[in-house]
């Protein structure tokens, strides 16, 4: 699995950039363990819902602000617009209880 490449089409930054922003992180295992959380999941929803480019860029601001901050703000902090309510309760439920493999 490579990040640069599993979430080039929602997050841009070359392999280098990845690196370069793990290095300078505090606690790099736990930075990398979460971004790999976080993009197994939308490449699990993206599988299961057959989401276009648009909703993978939404259901990645939804993963990013479960990976931000608490569960109860999710909503409110990534206004999703493009994805279903049982998608989006989908999303923070693999994000935060797992389940998603």
């Amino acid at each position: 699995m490579s990040l640069a490449n599993d979430l080039a089409e929602v997050r841009p930054l070359s392999f280098d950039e990845w690196e370069d922003g793990f290095r300078r992180d505090r606690n790099p295992d736990r930075e990398i363990a979460g971004w790999i959380h976080l993009a197994a999941i939308l490449k699990t929803m993206t599988a299961t819902f057959s989401l276009s480019l648009p909703e993978r860029k939404e259901c990645y601001r939804v993963l990013i602000a479960c990976y931000t901050g608490e569960r109860a703000t999710v909503r409110e902090r990534s206004d999703p617009r493009l994805l279903s309510e049982e998608q989006i309760n989908l999303a923070i439920k693999y994000f935060f209880e797992g389940g998603y493999r």
